[in-house]
């Protein structure tokens, strides 16, 4: 089943079916409001609406029942059931004598809301109409993909239903019938962030399907993810069913150090550190030399099973202390050590984009030792310090010039010469960055610096 683009300019539905915010209706019209809580930061929701609660914990991909409200005392809180602390307050426009429902979505301490007005009209006999709501900010744009049922095609087989949803497409006009319903980085068929292999979209009905950042990248204990996402479809003026993610997404990194001696030109050698590897039978690089960054893959969440070879043999290694992937998470399996005495390590991945303005930097210590500590600062400011062999730093916020670039200077307590300070490095606003040395304690690699929320 092959289903063609629909090309439409994919920006904010009309004013007439979402809004955020607004002033209150018309004071003599009633009009049924429920809440749905697509809010992954929090279990459970109230709403109070004209200081009457009008739904009360509402769980996590849930919606609520209707209330009667007036149009004229329309003051709204949003609130979180365990405590009964206000999370929103903002004063809605709802028309009389219609039904809405208000959707919470965002992580803990950050809850925005839609306001959608249940009034499309119903499809034709043998169609459904579909909404598509992005409210995954961490995940930048999507690609909407409707294909044959429970069929395990990769995306690149297919068109687009839908391309480059930033925030929202128009109702689109589709067959009715079962679909596995797959979203996945815009342009990128490959890089998929939500698979559902069984959805029903019923004759005439009208759908809305919210996605949101994946549940285990925005729980307080969560240091993962950012990238993959869950999703709540809500048929109009009826239930919600949830999708989880089931997916993690992992990557390889190829630190490894070779025996063979210095370049002429005083850099390191790569000699000897050719690395191929896969986890659950996906492929994660292929003959790549130290130092070599591979791009994620969606693999299953759970146990894994990594397959590693280096210089075309297969090669045995201690499991690293954390043995599965969560769903929802981003992962870095590193490789550091020898060819002769390979060391891994799995790193857990912070893809979260930062608050507004500012933008995150971490450091990966990748180099082949077990007390070589690293630091790194920029523009003078330490952003991590003490990074052993084989972790990462805590992200660090910070504010930048981009125009101008940045001095990054990175201190490893084994390294001779010191290592060459970078000047003039951009860190652009709202951008995630991690930085690794990889390879010999001594003589490491050149430092790479990555962006992370702009490279699969």
């Amino acid at each position: 089943m092959r289903f063609n683009s629909l090309a439409l300019g994919l920006t904010l539905a009309s004013a007439a079916l979402l809004s955020a915010c607004g002033g209150g209706g018309g004071s003599g019209d009633n009009t049924d409001v429920r809440l749905l809580n697509a809010s992954v930061g929090y279990a459970n929701l109230d709403l109070s609406v004209n200081s009457t609660k009008v739904n009360s914990s509402v769980a996590y991909g849930s919606v609520g029942s209707y209330s009667s409200v007036s149009t004229g005392s329309t003051a709204s809180l949003l609130l979180d059931s365990s405590n009964g602390s206000t999370l929103l307050s903002w004063t809605p426009t709802l028309a009389g004598n219609s039904k809405s429902t208000i959707i919470a979505f965002g992580a803990a301490g950050s809850v925005k809301q839609t306001l959608l007005q249940e009034s499309e009209a119903a499809a034709n006999a043998n169609q459904s109409k579909l909404l598509v709501l992005n409210r995954a900010s961490d995940a930048g744009s999507l690609d909407l993909y409707l294909t044959a049922e429970k069929n395990t095609d990769p995306m690149s087989r297919y068109s687009a239903t839908a391309s480059n949803i930033q925030s929202a497409t128009n109702y689109l006009p589709l067959t009715s019938g079962k679909f596995r319903l797959t979203l996945t980085g815009n342009g990128l068929p490959d890089d998929v962030r939500l698979d559902i292999p069984s959805v029903t979209l019923d004759s005439t009905k009208v759908y809305t399907l919210v996605a949101v950042t994946s549940t285990s990248a925005v729980t307080t204990s969560s240091t993962t993810g950012g990238r993959l996402v869950d999703a709540i479809l809500l048929e109009q003026q009826g239930a919600a069913t949830s999708y989880k993610a089931t997916t993690a997404r992992a990557r390889l990194i190829n630190g490894l150090a070779s025996v063979a001696a210095h370049n002429a030109d005083g850099s390191a050698s790569s000699d000897g550190t050719s690395v191929t590897a896969s986890v659950n039978g996906v492929s994660l690089m292929s003959s790549s030399l130290a130092p070599a960054i591979g791009k994620y893959v969606t693999t299953a969440a759970g146990a894994y099973k990594l397959d590693l070879s280096i210089n075309g043999t297969a090669v045995s290694y201690t499991m690293p202390t954390t043995t599965a992937l969560a769903a929802g998470g981003d992962f870095s399996f590193l490789v550091s050590g020898t060819a002769a005495a390979p060391v891994v390590s799995l790193i857990a991945d912070d893809n979260r984009l930062p608050t507004s303005g500012y933008t995150k930097v971490r450091l990966v210590n990748g180099v082949a030792s077990t007390t070589a500590s690293a630091g790194m600062l920029v523009d003078l400011a330490e952003v991590a310090r003490n990074v052993l062999p084989g972790t990462s730093s805590t992200p660090f916020s910070l504010i930048t010039n981009s125009n101008l670039g940045s001095r990054v200077m990175i201190n490893l307590s084994t390294a001779n010469p010191a290592l060459t300070e970078k000047v003039g490095q951009p860190f652009y606003a709202n951008g995630v960055y991690s930085a690794f040395v990889l390879g010999d304690p001594v003589l490491p690699y050149p430092i790479i610096l990555r962006r992370e929320d702009t490279s699969q």
